[in-house]
């Protein structure tokens, strides 16, 4: 799923990419997100907010 774009309108192949690599990188922050949530939790602290990102 990495290397394709889910949009087909893309024609120019530095468009694709572009539009993939930033839907990539969103994931991924979105993921350390999460886990530095977890981590704060782990170590004691209540994060109430969380559940409305979940």
């Amino acid at each position: 799923m990495a290397g394709k774009c889910r949009k087909q309108v893309h024609l120019q192949p530095e468009a694709c990419k572009a539009c993939t690599a930033a839907s990539w990188q969103f994931r991924k922050t979105v993921r350390q997100a999460d886990l530095a949530c977890s981590h704060l939790e782990s170590q004691g602290m209540n994060l109430p907010q969380r559940s409305a990102l979940d």
